[in-house]
């Protein structure tokens, strides 16, 4: 059925999106007559990443690409049209994989403030600085206090969480006002089984330990049960789709995490990249092909938001996680989930006090682990086989 696809594997291959008939064109442009110019806020870049999938890392420089031209003075969504408008759940749900790749700290900063001047009664407001949209919306108006919280553990910025707090308590005072004993309207749960299964419902629950202990390995194989339902497609919409990958990874299931990444069908991450993309789009529906080669397009195709569920090949494959204990990667964990048709990944990270590298590499000989723990820090390594190991400062090498 996805015969087409295979012309695809080869990624100096990918056909263009849209391409005009000849018919149409009276002269061709030599390709080397096109330039283009990447205009973007000036972020520093400290994250980087490599993998053995060609197809995976082509998706980690989509999900870069559409970071850079959505990231221009604000963060925004849809540049290619007339809607600048800077959504606040668009823009947390990316936040955590765009503060790998780039120090985001006073860029997210400025963002909390624009945040903090549109709120309605201690409420925020679904966008940052425009006159539309909605007020009081979780995941859209969690996003200043998630934001804060993310930019204290990525580098242990206390003062962005002082300066914010009582905005903040205003804020969570509104969700419980408007909850019933704390649950917000529409929320269903008993016994680790949902009353209304969705990806999105098992993987915010499992994220914020909303779930018992002893529920949490039922709830975990519900979402493993409704991916392979799926045929591992993501169904999360964007509430849920940053945390879909790290909780099936840190709940037992991180196979099943590496079929929703590897796969090649409509509504899938890597459709996008089978289908010739260059960035990431609004939704997994948003562009699609048919049998007969035709395609229909519903919505921006250059987008933030998706850009969310590469966290995961930071804090999944590569295994690096900031910790409470040690903000600014002081104290951290490397864990990788070394799992699905990888036979290798690497990558880095610059903090306040050094460079974290990992680089893992698995086949039928064994598996391997190098790491380099910055001097001053502390890391807790966790390898697949369950062995840990706390380190200080230095280069490390495990076999299992």
């Amino acid at each position: 059925m996805y015969q087409w696809m295979l012309r695809y594997q080869e990624l100096k291959n990918l056909m263009p999106i849209c391409q005009l008939p000849d018919s149409l064109v009276q002269e061709k442009i030599p390709v080397e007559a096109i330039k283009a110019n990447m205009l973007s806020s000036n972020l520093e870049a400290i994250g980087q990443f490599e993998c053995s999938n060609a197809i995976i890392n082509r998706l980690y420089e989509n999900a870069k690409f559409s970071l850079y031209s959505n990231f221009v003075g604000k963060p925004t969504d849809c540049n290619q049209r007339d809607e600048r408008l800077g959504w606040a759940g668009d823009v947390q749900i990316a936040s955590n994989f765009a503060s790998y790749v780039f120090n985001t700290d006073k860029f997210y900063r400025d963002y909390i403030l624009d945040m903090n001047q549109r709120r309605v009664d201690g409420a925020y407001t679904d966008i940052a600085f425009a006159g539309v949209g909605g007020v009081g919306n979780n995941c859209w108006g969690d996003a200043p206090v998630i934001l804060a919280w993310n930019m204290y553990l990525q580098y242990g910025d206390k003062d962005i969480l002082a300066e914010n707090f009582d905005r903040f308590c205003e804020w969570v005072d509104y969700l419980a006002a408007n909850s019933d004993n704390y649950i917000r309207p529409g929320a269903s749960l008993e016994a680790g089984i949902l009353y209304d299964e969705s990806e999105t419902g098992y993987a915010l629950g499992l994220a914020f330990n909303l779930f018992d202990e002893e529920m949490r390995e039922k709830a975990s194989q519900r979402l493993t049960i409704l991916a392979e339902y799926s045929g591992y497609k993501f169904c999360t919409g964007y509430a849920g789709l940053n945390h879909l990958l790290p909780v099936l990874g840190d709940n037992g299931q991180a196979d099943t995490a590496m079929k929703m990444l590897e796969t090649i069908t409509p509504e899938s991450l890597l459709y996008i990249i089978a289908s010739g993309q260059t960035s990431l789009p609004e939704g997994m529906e948003t562009l699609l092909y048919s049998d007969d080669g035709s395609y229909t397009i519903t919505g921006s195709l250059n987008h933030q938001a998706y850009s969310g569920a590469c966290e995961y090949l930071y804090s999944g494959i590569l295994g690096i996680k900031p910790d409470e204990k040690g903000p600014g990667y002081k104290y951290f964990s490397i864990e990788p989930k070394v799992a699905g048709e990888l036979t290798y990944a690497k990558g880095s990270l610059k903090t306040q006090y050094g460079i974290i590298e990992v680089e893992w590499h698995s086949d039928e000989n064994g598996n391997s682990l190098r790491c380099v723990v910055p001097e001053n820090t502390t890391c807790m390594i966790i390898l697949p086989n369950g062995e840990r190991a706390e380190k200080e400062g230095g280069e490390y090498t495990f076999n299992w």
